[in-house]
């Protein structure tokens, strides 16, 4: 009777940690984590391979240069949630308020909004796309006809993270599971998803 009790308990307890899901992004590599509420996680990767680097004096710079944008801009907009040392490899997780913050923040040109934002924005959406569920070829008209589903283009090496529904992407992202790819740079990438 006690064995099956705990069994019970132990089950329980993996239900209740698998229903949790992740509450910080927990990668190896260069990665940007698109939330649904708006808010971008980033993981942020450096070889330090000498030795007076250190995960403090690296933890300071990262929070010293989030308060100077903070200051900047009169909000609490980038965080940095933690930074880690390990094997001469230096790994800083930043949470950033709104796509604007990361962009102005990493001084970087990324477009994330909806699909008819983007043709406002004069983004052409004249590349190769795949449908992400079958990866098949996909048309211009079938990949925009829902011109309030989401976009991102980007032109980066960085994995990317969607919390939502990836329906289709330029043929140059490379699909690692359901919601996870991997963006090349060299040309823009193109995400599209609800």
């Amino acid at each position: 009777m006690k064995r099956w009790k705990l069994s019970v308990c132990v089950i329980m307890i993996l239900v209740l940690l698998t229903a949790c899901g992740e509450k910080t992004l927990q990668v190896s590599t260069n990665t940007l984590y698109i939330k649904k509420d708006g808010k971008l996680e980033e993981a942020a990767f450096e070889l330090f391979d000498k030795e007076y680097y250190n995960a403090e004096e690296l933890k300071s710079f990262a929070e010293e240069e989030a308060y100077n944008y903070n200051y900047k801009n009169v909000r609490e907009a980038v965080t940095v949630d933690r930074v880690e040392m390990s094997d001469n490899v230096a790994g800083a997780y930043l949470t950033y308020e709104t796509v604007e913050d990361y962009i102005a923040f990493n001084e970087v040109d990324m477009y994330l909004g909806t699909v008819k934002g983007a043709m406002n924005e004069n983004y052409g959406f004249d590349v190769k796309f795949v449908s992400y569920d079958k990866w098949e070829e996909a048309d211009v008209m079938e990949v925009t006809k829902d011109s309030g589903n989401k976009v991102l283009i980007f032109d980066s090496s960085i994995d990317v993270r969607i919390d939502g529904t990836i329906c289709f992407v330029s043929d140059n992202v490379q699909k690692k599971d359901k919601k996870n790819v991997t963006l090349t740079q060299g040309s823009l990438s193109y995400i599209i998803y609800k």
